[in-house]
């Protein structure tokens, strides 16, 4: 076998040596002309056949010299990434594992080089592919699908490649992290990882905000308990940032967002809303729920510019409560706490106690002091208020009947049943007459004890 394929001297007599060894190997391809390898064994022998094969199937694959995993492109895409927002692309003391994942995937596939200890970030002949292929088509919408098969060179057979679906997911990341461009998949930003990009997935060009901007966005997000997945200024984690502002932020709250200071409003009189008027929480909210409405795809910068009153914690909780603290108010029994709050008197230390608490509402974030509790506690309070009001006026009336028009009233031990009876009707009646003004109702049963007649 070694001697019929010319890796050992052959031999008179063990092979037929009539044909001579460039005519060893035909290919059913008649441009391509296969060359005897030079080996030691029938493996390296093979590899030479088939790497001459490849290279004239995939004259433009890169040259990579041992076997890459998934691990070593996920490895390069990250630190192809880091390099992007380094100053001149240089990334500095790199780890001495990933220099060696660097040299053999970063540096076959063209994406920069990996040097003794910093890596260089280049992807110039990439950027060059992409935009002389996009001005020979013109192409106005950039799909990954179009992307594969330009990297490919589909439609150029001096070009093809030949590359994996991965290698070639990788490449289409980096380039468009250093274009910042986003994914897009039916008008949604995607998250995109090697191995599933999807082939319609549109590369989306990004406005990227300033540094201080991108900073600001940063912090205030994690005060209102966003979690980002990078925080490296790229056109994706700008996207990210924008998807997770509109999801984890506003959500399904946006039209109680709206409402709540046309809400807040109806309390004015007790200062509820001093907090949430113009300079206040509920009101930024609405002014960002607005710029969202309006720019959706500028969240980042919506959030970084906005006014913030109190802090972002504090707007953050404003925002995740707007749709319970609309809700209370709506529902709120206003005529009540009206009613409970302008009594005198000896009621008017308690009505006082109810507005300061209104009040005390007022001039704390939400975070410290929920409205809604606060509000159903006024409520309860103010109802029992009235109630006291209301008994206490009718102790003071005078009775009906030939008593009070004498002057002298029928002490109630010795009243006889059935005028005790009145006197607890009328009572009772006067008190629910009051209550009903407020838009409360009192039923009553008056039942007689088996002593009621001695």
């Amino acid at each position: 076998m070694r001697q019929a394929y010319g890796i050992d001297q052959p031999q008179t007599g063990t092979v037929d040596n009539q044909l001579q060894p460039g005519d060893q190997f035909a290919s059913l391809d008649p441009a391509l002309h296969l060359r005897p390898p030079t080996g030691t064994t029938l493996r390296s022998y093979a590899e030479g056949i088939a790497d001459q094969m490849f290279s004239y199937r995939y004259p433009k694959h890169p040259e990579f010299t041992e076997r890459i995993t998934a691990a070593d492109l996920r490895h390069t895409l990250t630190q192809v990434t880091a390099a992007l927002g380094q100053p001149n692309g240089r990334l500095e003391n790199v780890e001495a594992p990933l220099r060696r994942v660097l040299t053999k995937v970063a540096g076959p596939l063209r994406l920069g080089t990996m040097h003794p200890a910093h890596f260089v970030v280049d992807l110039q002949h990439w950027l060059d592919l992409v935009e002389r292929r996009r001005a020979e088509t013109s192409t106005v919408t950039l799909t990954v699908r179009v992307m594969r098969s330009w990297l490919d060179g589909a439609d150029t057979p001096s070009d093809r490649r030949g590359l994996s679906p991965d290698v070639a997911d990788l490449v289409i990341l980096v380039v468009a992290a250093a274009t910042n461009r986003s994914f897009v998949d039916g008008g949604r930003t995607v998250k995109p990882d090697i191995g599933k990009l999807g082939a319609d997935w549109e590369l989306r060009s990004e406005e990227l905000p300033a540094d201080d901007v991108w900073a600001e966005a940063l912090q205030r997000a994690g005060h209102m308990g966003i979690v980002v997945a990078s925080t490296l200024r790229s056109a994706t984690s700008v996207a990210d940032l924008n998807e997770r502002i509109h999801r984890d932020l506003i959500g399904n709250r946006a039209e109680s967002i709206r409402e709540l200071p046309t809400r807040c409003s109806a309390l004015g009189q007790w200062s509820i809303c001093r907090r949430r008027r113009p300079a206040g929480s509920a009101e930024a909210a609405a002014r960002l729920e607005q710029r969202l409405h309006l720019s959706p795809d500028k969240a980042t910068a919506a959030l970084a510019q906005l006014d913030v009153p109190t802090t972002p914690t504090a707007l953050g909780t404003s925002i995740k409560q707007a749709p319970s603290v609309t809700a209370a108010v709506q529902g709120a029994n206003l005529e009540l706490l009206r009613e409970a709050t302008a009594l005198g008197g000896e009621f008017a230390a308690d009505a006082h106690a109810i507005r300061a608490r209104l009040q005390e509402a007022a001039n704390a974030d939400e975070s410290t002091i929920a409205l809604v509790t606060r509000l159903r506690e006024a409520e309860a309070a103010a109802t029992q208020l009235i109630t006291k009001a209301a008994r206490g006026a009718s102790a003071d009336a005078p009775a009906g009947g030939s008593a009070a028009a004498s002057g002298s009233a029928t002490p109630a031990s010795s009243s006889p049943p059935t005028v005790a009876r009145q006197r607890a009707e009328q009572e009772l009646t006067a008190i629910a007459e009051q209550l009903q003004a407020v838009g409360l109702q009192l039923r009553w049963t008056i039942d007689e004890g088996p002593d009621a007649g001695r």
